[in-house]
């Protein structure tokens, strides 16, 4: 379960995604080209420390492709990921936050992997308010679709999984985080994908936004 705060972000997510996008190889943006968020979706950090954000944002010139962004946020820097920091930012309940991409994050690649092997699925999301836990429902829904050749135990959480060494490449619109024998791909431009089409899928994450379907990570041999 994810607690959201309705506060005022310095920057905002969206702003920061703008800022970063256009940098990206895989990605047709132009700098200063506003944004439109599609939909996003979480995982939880079992430790309770890092933020886990899918984003999914489009141009809002009428472009119709849709850019996936995960993020991670943490309460401090994440030991040699200097290069896959997009920003610091200032959270007005949880203080200062590093915000990483999540490709690049053990704890988000280590989170996917996990949905993906077991079948999980994105957590459930609440606003705190004054009177309580208020369920937001504008949100996506992400579920993995298992993989029968792969079963991981004891994944690593905490602090041992900042010891994890997640080494990036990028292969076209696809991001490879590697550890070890294990190569995930997130899908950084999404295409809708028929549902029929899909059958029964293994060894991936799959995302729905209203009534479209895409992949958003699988793991490769």
């Amino acid at each position: 379960m994810a607690i959201l705060y309705n506060v005022e972000l310095s920057p905002g997510k969206l702003e920061l995604i703008e800022e970063w996008l256009p940098k990206q190889p895989w990605a047709n943006v132009e700098p200063g080209t506003k944004l439109n968020r599609v939909s996003s979706f979480r995982f939880d950090d079992p430790a309770g420390e890092v933020g886990v954000e899918f984003h999914l944002v489009k141009a809002a010139d009428g472009d119709d492709t849709v850019y996936q962004v995960p993020l991670t946020y943490r309460g401090a820097p994440l030991a040699g990921a200097e290069e896959h920091l997009i920003t610091e930012m200032d959270h007005p309940k949880l203080g200062h936050r590093w915000v990483y991409d999540g490709a690049a994050d053990p704890v988000c690649v280590l989170e996917t992997l996990g949905a993906i092997v077991t079948g999980g699925r994105s957590v459930d999301e609440f606003w705190q308010t004054d009177t309580g836990l208020e369920k937001n429902t504008d949100v996506a829904e992400a579920w993995g679709t298992s993989d029968p050749n792969l079963t991981i135990a004891d994944l690593p959480e905490g602090e041992e999984a900042d010891q994890v060494q997640v080494k990036v490449d990028t292969v076209g619109d696809l991001t490879l985080a590697v550890f070890g024998e294990v190569k995930l791909g997130f899908l950084r431009v999404l295409s809708p994908v028929a549902v029929d089409a899909l059958g029964a899928p293994t060894g991936q994450l799959q995302v729905k936004v209203g009534a479209e379907e895409y992949v958003s990570a699988r793991l490769l041999k």
